[in-house]
C-alpha cells in the first residue's frame, strides 16, 4: 500500500484496567454460580432422601401401631367367654383389658348388627354398623380388615376400625372390631419432624383425611391438594401443579392398611435455599465490582497524575530547562523520571560545553583577525 496506515487511536489507561478486571471477574462469577447450582442439586437430593425416608418411617410407625391393634384383637378372638358365646363376661373382661388403651371393641352379628360395645354398658340396643362394608368383606376374605375412615354412630366422631372374623363352633359367624378415635394418630404422624414448611397427612382409600399437620387438613374433610389415587408410592418426591402454585410430594403407601401417606411442600421452599444463594452471590458481587471499580479510579488517577507530571518534564527537557528528580507511586514512572532527569543533566552539561568552546572559538577569531 502507498498510503500512510491510520495512527491507531488511544485510549485511557482506566479502560484497559476496567477490562482486565472484567477478564478477572466474570469467569470466577461463572465458575461461581455453577458451583452454586450443582451444590443446590445436591442439596435437593439430600432433602428429596430425607422426606422420602421421613415419610415411609411415618407410614411405619403407623403399621406398627396398627400391627398391635391386631394382636391385640387376636388375642380377644381367642377368648373362651366370645367363643361360648358368654357376652356379658367377654364385655366385662374386654372392657377391662383395654381400658386407657384409647381403643374399644365391639361385636357384630353376621347381618352387620352390633351386639355389644366397650363404649356402652352391657347390654346395649342392636344398632346397624356404620360400615357393613369392611365387616363383610372380613368375613368373605377369613382375613383382617382395617377400615377406611367411618363415621361412629356411638361415638359420633370419626374413627376406623380393624375387623377380624370369628367362627364359634356352634352358630352363625361373628365380626369382632377394634375401634379408635382417628385424631389420635395425629401424634405418631408428627413424631418425625419433617423440616420446616413441609406437611403431611394421612389419607384413606376414599379421600378422606384420618390426620395431618395442617389445620385446614382436618379429619374427615376430603383431601383437596392432590389425586392420591393417581399417584404411585415412589422412591423420590414428585413436582404437582395446583391451584395454589407448584408443590413437590412425596407419596408413601401402606400395604397393610391401603391408606396414602403425603408429605408436601411448596417448591419455593424447596428453591428458597438456591434463591437465598444467588441474591447473596448477586449483592456480593455487586460490592465487589463497586469496590474494584473505586480501586481501578483510584489507581488510574495516580498513573495519570504521574504520567501528567512526566508530561511536564518532558515539556522542561524540550526547553532545556533543568528536570526534577521527582517522587511518583510506580517504580516504573519514577525510572523514567529519573532518566529524564540525567537526560536534561548530561544536556545541560553539553550546552556549557558548547558555549564554552564557541567562546574560546570567537576569542581565537577575534586574535587572527587583529594579526591579519
Amino acid at each position: 500500500m502507498t498510503g500512510d496506515a491510520l495512527p491507531r487511536r488511544s485510549r485511557p489507561i482506566a479502560l484497559y484496567l476496567f477490562v482486565l478486571a472484567l477478564v478477572a471477574l466474570v469467569p470466577a462469577f461463572i465458575f461461581s454460580a455453577v458451583l452454586l447450582q450443582r451444590n443446590n442439586e445436591a442439596q435437593e437430593r439430600v432433602v428429596e432422601t430425607l422426606i422420602t425416608g421421613t415419610s415411609r418411617s411415618i407410614v411405619q410407625a403407623v403399621e406398627r401401631e396398627l400391627t398391635a391393634n391386631i394382636t391385640t384383637l387376636r388375642v380377644l378372638a381367642t377368648m373362651p367367654e366370645l367363643l361360648t358365646r358368654d357376652y356379658r363376661t367377654f364385655h366385662a373382661r374386654a372392657r377391662v383389658g383395654l381400658q386407657g388403651t384409647g381403643t374399644w371393641a365391639y361385636l357384630l352379628d353376621e347381618n352387620m348388627v352390633s351386639i355389644l360395645s366397650t363404649r356402652n354398658d352391657y347390654p346395649t340396643a342392636p344398632q346397624p354398623s356404620a360400615d357393613p362394608q369392611s365387616g363383610l368383606r372380613a368375613l368373605e376374605t377369613r382375613e383382617v380388615v382395617v377400615s377406611n375412615l367411618v363415621f361412629g354412630r356411638i361415638s359420633q366422631r370419626y374413627v376406623f376400625n380393624v375387623l377380624i372374623p370369628v367362627f364359634p363352633p356352634d352358630g352363625n359367624p361373628l365380626i369382632l372390631g377394634m375401634t379408635r378415635d382417628a385424631e389420635t394418630l395425629a401424634a405418631t404422624l408428627l413424631a418425625d419432624k419433617l423440616p420446616e414448611g413441609w406437611n403431611v397427612a394421612l389419607i384413606d382409600g376414599t379421600g378422606r383425611v384420618i390426620a395431618g399437620s395442617e389445620d385446614n387438613n382436618n379429619t374427615g374433610d376430603f383431601f383437596t391438594l392432590l389425586d392420591t389415587g393417581s399417584l404411585s408410592s415412589a422412591p423420590g418426591w414428585t413436582e404437582i401443579q395446583v391451584d395454589g402454585g407448584a408443590v413437590v410430594a412425596a407419596v408413601q403407601r401402606s400395604y397393610i392398611t391401603g391408606w396414602t401417606l403425603v408429605a408436601w411442600a411448596p417448591s419455593q421452599i424447596v428453591a428458597r435455599p438456591l434463591a437465598d444463594a444467588f441474591w447473596s452471590l448477586l449483592v456480593g458481587g455487586l460490592l465487589l465490582a463497586a469496590m474494584v471499580i473505586l480501586v481501578i479510579y483510584w489507581v488510574s488517577l495516580q498513573i495519570g497524575r504521574s504520567v501528567h507530571r512526566l508530561e511536564d518534564d518532558a515539556e522542561l527537557l524540550g526547553a532545556g530547562e533543568a528536570v526534577p528528580v521527582r517522587d511518583y507511586p510506580i517504580s516504573e514512572i519514577a525510572n523514567v523520571s529519573t532518566a529524564l532527569a540525567e537526560a536534561s543533566r548530561r544536556r545541560r552539561a553539553a550546552e556549557v560545553e558548547v558555549r564554552f568552546l564557541m567562546r574560546e572559538l570567537a576569542h581565537r577569531s577575534k586574535n587572527q583577525m587583529t594579526v591579519i
